[in-house]
């Protein structure tokens, strides 16, 4: 792999952010990307920025915050949702990835892996509070508050990069 087609690990930070924000509450990372991105082009990050898009994707992911607490709402480690986390999580952290040339393909690979990982410990940390509380509310409410800072510092790095003209 040549130097430049090496993905720098500032990207592979981001796209592991990305893929983290996303196995904790699967929209928000790509909420996050597409909040943060120039609707020019023809970028999978262009696309998800534009206003016919962008507005669906950031009301899907307000939408789980308050789906996410209900008792019919499935485990995040059932294959379907786990799935659909690794996928958003992917979406995001290609779109992530794609601002700084070749290395999409890394970008959504990290992003899988750290949005599976982030579902696991999501689910573990939603065990504990129930079993410390009798209920899981306040370990969800905590996790939303996490999710939400590290979706911010995920959108004030891509802005900055933005600036810079570099992911």
């Amino acid at each position: 792999m040549s130097e430049s087609a090496r993905p720098s690990r500032r990207l592979l930070v981001l796209a592991a952010l990305t893929g983290l924000v996303s196995g904790g509450r699967s929209m928000t990372g790509p909420a996050a990307v597409a909040s943060t991105t120039p609707i020019f082009g023809r970028s999978l990050g262009a696309v998800l920025a534009r206003p016919g898009v962008r507005r669906p994707v950031v009301v899907a992911a307000a939408t789980e915050y308050v789906l996410d607490k209900l008792p019919i709402t499935p485990s995040r480690l059932s294959p379907a949702v786990l799935a659909a986390r690794a996928v958003t999580g992917g979406i995001g952290g290609f779109a992530v990835a794609r601002r700084s040339g070749p290395t999409a393909l890394a970008g959504a690979g990290v992003a899988v892996a750290f949005a599976i990982g982030g579902s696991w410990l999501g689910a573990r940390w939603r065990s504990l509070a129930a079993a410390r509380f009798g209920d899981d509310l306040p370990g969800a409410l905590a996790e939303d508050v996490v999710v939400l800072g590290l979706a911010a510092v995920l959108k004030g790095q891509l802005a900055s990069s933005l600036s810079r003209g570099s992911a």
